[in-house]
């Protein structure tokens, strides 16, 4: 791969609504809930089963019926329209929760998330938002980004201390954002 200094157009992507970019990698969600993917695929983080790196979007089988998704460092998530999470890429620090794998290539759900509206995904950890405005994060905690009061890393989804009403999520390498539906912004880790 090479660096371009001036935008390109993306070619192959049929619709795209919302994108996100990861670490040399990225993602597009397409109207009909498919998700498309390219960029760096040390990790599995492309989903398609292997990791060979892509030039050009690919469409990531195993999964449809996407509303929402977050490409993180080494890892991606997605929401689907029953509320589940699915997730691939590197799980080195249980940011998947326990696929039994340090790195899954294809999407798998994730055990122990219903109801859930949106994603987001750090470096080594992720979080979700829960159609009822409750938050849960999974994976590192060496900084305290899963927002439990304590620093032990956990494979199965924790809720985040003292948080409801949330509207929207983003995570940093090391750290999360919550935009509250009272208009207040919440922080939490490094």
């Amino acid at each position: 791969f090479t660096g371009r200094p001036l935008p390109k157009l993306v070619q192959g992507i049929v619709q795209p609504v919302s994108i996100s970019g990861g670490d040399r990698y990225s993602l597009a969600l397409d109207q009909n809930g498919s998700l498309w993917a390219w960029g760096s695929n040390s990790c599995g983080q492309l989903g398609n089963g292997n990791r060979e790196n892509r030039n050009i979007p690919e469409l990531i089988g195993g999964i449809s019926g996407v509303i929402e998704m977050s490409a993180g460092y080494n890892h991606s998530l997605a929401v689907v329209e029953d509320g589940t999470v699915w997730g691939w890429g590197s799980n080195e620090s249980s940011q998947l929760g326990d696929c039994g794998d340090r790195v899954c290539t294809v999407p798998q759900k994730i055990e122990g998330l219903a109801g859930c509206a949106a994603v987001a995904a750090g470096s080594n950890h992720s979080v979700a938002l829960q159609e009822d405005g409750k938050v849960l994060a999974w994976g590192s905690n060496a900084y305290g980004q899963l927002g439990n009061g304590g620093k032990q890393s956990s494979r199965i989804p924790v809720n985040v201390n003292g948080l409801a009403e949330v509207d929207e999520l983003s995570a940093g390498r090391e750290h999360n954002l919550a935009l509250r539906k009272d208009g207040t912004v919440w922080a939490w880790g490094s």
